[in-house]
């Protein structure tokens, strides 16, 4: 499974992505082979220099970055900030054999998804696996947390009074349209019960009222929809 690097709509990759920062081409060997041992088919992009790796997420479309610390004319945590510019979506694994403890905590403070030291590289799948799975996940609440916003744009341009409850009569959304018939703004709405707002004169009669509301030309409140029980 795998993410598209430059938050295209894309399917997932059968084969994953990896841009490597490496100084040494026999750890790449390495990496890839305990990779494909664990299951996990990669195509791996080794770049060694500040400016290959920048050209790198520049041009390319990776899935998941590794990099070392430490290396002859870059560091790691440079090499996270670069990345968390132009694409902080990203997972990040250090893997390296010299980083402290100290500087694996300040690396996933920093934002890195994890480290892994060379010398326990049986770790590396599993930490690839999780990352991924993570990246994936957040892609999701992206793509969902669109959905709401574009729907609710939808309803913000309708001309009626729509707005939803829940179970404990509290108000959960708010169109411009409510905003425009009962005065309130979406702000002064939001958590408040519907009594509150809309039924001052006669509260008892709305316990059982749907979730959206509105009001013709005539003045009476109707209603349709259902309560929200989320």
């Amino acid at each position: 499974m795998s993410l598209p690097s430059h938050g295209a709509s894309q399917p997932p990759s059968p084969v994953l992505r990896i841009l490597h920062l490496e100084d040494n081409p026999a750890d790449g060997e390495l990496i890839q082979s305990m990779l494909e041992t664990g299951g996990i088919a990669s195509t791996i992009h080794r770049v060694e220099t500040p400016a290959d790796f920048e050209a790198a997420l520049d041009q390319g479309c990776f899935d998941l970055i590794i990099s070392d610390h430490t290396l002859p004319c870059f560091d790691g945590l440079s090499a996270l900030g670069l990345a968390r510019q132009k694409h902080p979506e990203l997972p990040f694994i250090f893997v390296s054999g010299t980083i402290g403890e100290e500087l694996a905590v300040d690396s996933l403070k920093q934002g890195a998804t994890d480290y892994v030291l060379k010398d326990r590289l049986s770790r590396l799948v599993t930490s690839v696996q999780r990352a991924i799975r993570e990246a994936q996940e957040r892609a999701e609440r992206r793509q969902a947390e669109l959905k709401v916003r574009e729907q609710a744009a939808l309803l913000d341009q309708a001309t009626d009074a729509i707005f939803a409850r829940d179970l404990e009569q509290r108000i959960t959304y708010w169109n411009k349209g409510a905003e425009r018939i009962y005065g309130w703004t979406e702000q002064q709405a939001l958590g408040k019960r519907a009594a509150e707002l809309l039924y001052r004169e006669d509260s008892s009669q709305q316990a059982d009222r749907g979730a959206v509301a509105a009001r013709p030309a005539d003045g009476k409140h109707r209603f349709a929809g259902r309560r929200n029980r989320a």
